[in-house]
């Protein structure tokens, strides 16, 4: 009675498990059948590496007592198949894989098809609930622990076999791995695949690249000797200069090659900053002037008035032709907006309308370069505006959240920074200054709001925070000048250009030069003007008073500002297709990005010793599908395909790491026990086996804890 009842029991969960799945699927098709796809890869990368261990195992006659597809975490199997003597035994919802007792008890019920087989086979082939890979049981052979080799006399059990055979299947995962990801990338590079290459699109002031002498267009066709020259051409792409800079040592110059037009070659050395962790040299991604396709932006195509495809020609009535152009022409704008013009074309690629775009221009608190990075510089002849929340963890943006997740304990985007602590007005270097002092003690911040009514003034308390290891305290904001608000946060030096002007703190500006001024903006056209030699201000002081200061004007630099778009940038990445005209092209290029991909993998593991990079930087299973998922919906198939490549390849390096656990701590005990003659001691191996387990342990806990707050943070 309790057996029938365990089974009905079972047919029930079953029954309630597969109608949930099946409601998600059909309520969330889209959704569903990306994340679907998204498991089925990665599933497909662990199957094929357990494949790998049964394949060799099978040939070494080591008795295989179960082979699974898809797993079983909680749940039965959805059935299990073996040869047995007369025909196949099908046993449906089994709870275990491989049993040699209790099979009945063990499933819901058994089917037997009649076929004439004369005898029993060894292994149970099943299919498991999960689509996230797959495993193989062979006999004498646990992961959870070691197997003491004098208890098993079994001739086909792992541990009774040679040192060879046991390096063969211990190695045929990885093995596997390397080989389905060749394939796989042969596959794309015959087939075609669009990556953004290896092109400088833009090169940042004052960087690395700069004083190298590199330019954008230049297409960097070897880095430190390397080039993957297939039929003539080098296939670097864009992720091979930042590669560089991540992995590279921050004292070691990086030797590149470029090619300038059609046949100019110049060799540069590069030596990287260390002003940024990811040591960037400089280097940004080149861009065509076409607005990209981002993925559930309609509403960003709607503020900007832009839609995907259009070809932007013009900023500010001034002809572009590239995105250097672009990056120089707003160098020179000192406005609050910035007006793009763009054609339209028709699906049959004539032209449809001209059409204008007007977007707003955020000013940040620093001079916006990495590698001349001097915070608080911003100003306008020494003159500091005040701080405006720009964004930030947390912070409510009424472009994109709901009015009712809005409360006066949050930032709002947009909000002016009154106050800090007892510091008003902080300029970005004061306002660390406050937070630093109050890590993780409470912090009180006085804010000018204006949202869904008129201005006023909204305390909001913050508990500033250490979030990443070596870092400083942060309260989660993005800040940037409050251009529109012509108050004098302080006065900064500009070095030989200007000394910090003594004016009053708090002061606001009423009149410039005897014009009223509204905004900072107003000053710089003042200032623009180089016949002026005296900028007469007339300031109203926090008490009321109103007196008159003047300031000497001389001919250089009069002001540290920089800009960007306050939105993203509507321009599209340049793209060009990887291909081998031939198979054996293919196969070359197909080895490259295998070599090339296993080669990172050691690079990124060796760099997390060397602390080049944080284990923040890590990404666990939950990361992985995320990522996956996100592929899936915005990329097209063939991008898909290639990053299960590069996944399979990374397993590939996880899994021979020489730790206890994983295949490589397993083949380095077999290598010490072909050197001594004789296997570790039990007791050793297990000892071995639970640190692996508690390095495993941590390493999973770090990429979880990185997953989940990626959620949180929305990255």
């Amino acid at each position: 009675m309790e057996k029938k009842k365990s089974k009905k029991d079972l047919v029930v969960s079953l029954v309630i498990f597969l109608a949930l799945i099946g409601y998600f699927f059909i309520a969330n098709w889209e959704t569903a059948s990306s994340w679907a796809i998204a498991l089925l890869g990665f599933g497909l990368i662990i199957f094929i590496h357990e494949l790998g261990h049964f394949l060799v195992a099978r040939a070494c006659d080591i008795d295989c007592e179960a082979f699974s597809i898809g797993m079983s975490i909680g749940t039965p199997y959805l059935f299990g198949v073996k040869k047995a003597e007369g025909g196949l035994r099908i046993r449906l919802l089994p709870k275990t894989s491989g049993v040699r007792e209790d099979i009945e008890d063990d499933c819901l019920w058994i089917v037997r098809v009649p076929l004439g087989f004369k005898e029993d086979g060894d292994t149970e082939y099943c299919l498991g609930p999960l689509p996230i890979g797959g495993f193989v049981k062979m006999k004498g052979q646990d992961d959870s622990g070691p197997v003491d080799s004098e208890k098993d006399d079994d001739p086909r059990s792992f541990v009774n076999k040679s040192v060879g055979k046991r390096m063969a299947v211990v190695s045929a995962g990885v093995i596997f791995n390397v080989i389905g990801a060749f394939l796989l990338f042969a596959g794309l590079a015959r087939y075609g695949l669009d990556k953004v290459p290896a092109v400088v699109g833009y090169v940042a002031e004052d960087s690395p690249a700069q004083e190298a002498g590199i330019e954008p267009g230049d297409e960097i066709v070897s880095i430190n000797g390397r080039k993957m020259e297939v039929g003539g051409r080098s296939n670097l792409d864009y992720t091979h200069i930042v590669l560089a800079g991540i992995l590279g040592g921050e004292e070691e110059p990086v030797a590149m090659k470029l090619r300038r037009g059609e046949d100019q070659l110049r060799q540069v050395e590069i030596k990287p900053s260390n002003a940024s962790r990811t040591q960037m040299f400089g280097i940004y991604k080149p861009k065509v002037l076409e607005v990209a396709e981002f993925q559930d932006a309609e509403e960003y195509y709607q503020r900007v008035g832009l839609q995907p495809g259009d070809e932007i020609f013009a900023i500010e009535g001034e002809h572009i032709s590239n995105y250097q152009d672009y990056r120089d022409k707003l160098k020179e704008i000192y406005k609050p907006h910035i007006t793009f013009s763009a054609k339209r074309f028709a699906e049959n690629d004539d032209l449809l309308e001209a059409v204008s775009s007007r977007f707003k221009l955020s000013y940040p608190v620093t001079t916006g370069n990495l590698y001349n990075r001097t915070d608080n510089l911003a100003n306008v002849y020494s003159l500091v505006p005040p701080l405006k929340i720009n964004g930030g963890i947390g912070v409510f943006d009424p472009r994109i959240d709901e009015p009712e997740k809005l409360s006066d304990s949050r930032f709002v985007r947009g909000d002016v920074v009154l106050q800090a602590g007892n510091v008003k007005f902080p300029t970005f270097k004061q306002l660390n200054e406050v937070v630093s002092k109050h890590e993780n003690k409470p912090l009180e911040l006085v804010v000018l709001r204006e949202y869904e009514g008129p201005r006023k003034e909204v305390t909001v308390t913050v508990t500033p925070e250490v979030r990443e290891k070596g870092g400083d305290p942060k309260i989660g904001i993005n800040p940037v000048l409050a251009m529109s608000m012509p108050i004098i946060a302080d006065t900064s030096s500009s070095g030989e250009n200007y000394p910090a002007a003594e004016l009053p703190k708090a002061a606001r500006i009423l009149e410039a030069n005897g014009e009223n001024v509204s905004d900072y903006f107003d000053i710089i056209s003042i200032l623009q003007n180089k016949e002026i030699k005296k900028l007469s201000l007339k300031l109203e002081l926090e008490s009321g008073e109103k007196q008159s200061y003047s300031l000497e004007l001389n001919d250089g630099k009069r002001f540290e500002l920089v800009k960007e778009l306050a939105e993203p940038e509507p321009f599209d990445d340049l793209r060009v297709e990887y291909r081998g005209e031939n198979i054996i092209q293919a196969f070359q290029l197909g080895t490259y990005w295998v070599g090339d991909m296993l080669g990172q993998s050691i690079s990124t593991i060796k760099g997390l010793f060397e602390r080049k990079i944080g284990a923040d930087m890590l990404s666990g299973p939950i990361g992985i599908a995320r990522i996956s998922h996100r592929i899936v919906e915005q990329q097209d198939f063939a991008f898909y395909l290639y990053f299960m490549g590069m996944i399979s390849c990374f397993l590939a390096v996880m899994n021979f790491l020489p730790i206890p656990v994983v295949d490589g701590g397993v083949f380095l005990l077999l290598i010490i026990e072909k050197i001594k003659g004789s296997p570790v001691s039990y007791n050793v191996q297990k000892v071995l086996i639970y640190i692996g387990l508690a390095l495993i342990a941590l390493l999973f806990a770090v990429v979880i804890f990185n997953d989940i707050s990626n959620i949180i943070n929305g990255s």
